[in-house]
């Protein structure tokens, strides 16, 4: 899996500033924004329509946060950034463990194969 990246953003100054993985402050009111990995499997055959990653680590998390996860249009490991986009990918949270973390689901309409990155942001 490619190394997460962690940012958090100051509700009040705006600033931004890199956090070691899931070293968020609790109750600042600010985001989280990480970057996930989630491979659909090989193009020899192995390919599917469904891709999940569990992240874990991630304290900020209480079943009251909000979670929105996006593919990241910009070339991965596998495939271009207008094969991200081509392929229509679409992605969620669910599974939520408060302090601990989520699954990232990533849904690909028509299939795929390789790995893709999400951007996940939360508070």
């Amino acid at each position: 899996m490619a190394e997460r990246r962690a940012l958090y953003r100051n509700p009040t100054t705006g600033q931004v500033t890199e956090v070691a993985d899931g070293d968020i402050l609790i109750g600042g009111g600010g985001s989280v924004l990480i970057q996930v990995e989630v491979d659909f499997g090989f193009a020899s055959g192995n390919e599917g329509d469904i891709a999940r990653t569990t992240v874990t680590g991630e304290t900020w998390v209480s079943p009251t946060s909000v979670i929105v996860c996006n593919p990241f249009a910009g070339p991965t490991p596998d495939h271009s950034g207008d094969e991200v986009i081509a392929e229509g990918l679409v992605a969620y949270a669910e599974n939520l463990v408060t302090g601990v973390g989520f699954d990232v689901v990533a849904y690909a309409p028509s299939g795929t194969w390789g790995r893709y990155f999400i951007n996940v942001i939360g508070q």
